[in-house]
């Protein structure tokens, strides 16, 4: 038993957890879970200018991805060969490469050429290629003022983004982290009695 689950996995929030899960869950202990990663998002290369600033780096994307239950993570390159398979292409070259006896994604999964092929365009092509689609619903998260959001890494961006770090850890399920190399910066957090840290990285929240 194999199953799989496809997707960018950027901070690897507890939505993309419940998706590994639910894997696991499908093919059992002795079973195979792959997750297919993004690297990077598919809009840094057709649209630039619309790709969402990174979360994470693919390193922390795999090390989050198997503690959640993965056996493997694999990057996938969004070069333009991959971006200009039909849904039927892209599942064609799915099954030859990992042979999915299952495949476990959200409702509102896209894929192909165009981003053309839905769920329901999934679940017809595994009735062909001899793979069963299961669908995980939305994880909701509540918020430190008691809303009730949908984890998403969106909605992580934005929280980051506003300072509201208590609450993207909820969305997460564990703290932000940054990764990167220690630089010698201007050095004026000596000057107020709070030394500083600066921190070379390549993500940008």
């Amino acid at each position: 038993m194999h199953a799989a689950t496809i997707g960018n996995f950027d901070g690897v929030h507890q939505g993309h957890c419940a998706l590994v899960a639910r894997a696991r869950a499908k093919v059992g202990p002795s079973g195979r879970v792959t997750a297919l990663c993004f690297d990077p998002h598919p809009l840094e290369s057709i649209r630039p200018e619309r790709a969402p600033q990174r979360l994470s780096t693919f390193t922390q994307r795999e090390k989050w991805l198997t503690a959640a239950g993965a056996d493997a993570v694999v990057k996938l390159e969004p070069n333009p060969a991959l971006l200009s398979e039909s849904p039927e292409q892209f599942v064609q070259w799915l099954v030859a490469q990992h042979r999915p006896t299952a495949v476990i994604e959200g409702q509102d999964f896209c894929f192909g050429k165009g981003r053309s092929g839905t769920i329901d365009t999934l679940t017809a092509l595994g009735h062909s290629f001899g793979f069963t689609v299961d669908v995980v619903p939305p994880i909701e998260v509540t918020l430190t003022d008691h809303t009730i959001v949908r984890a998403s890494s969106s909605l992580t961006r934005w929280l980051l983004a506003h300072g509201r770090v208590a609450d993207a850890a909820l969305v997460l399920g564990r703290p932000y982290t940054l990764t990167g190399t220690v630089i010698k910066g201007d050095q004026r957090g000596r000057t107020i009695g709070v030394p500083t840290a600066n921190l070379a990285c390549d993500i940008t929240p």
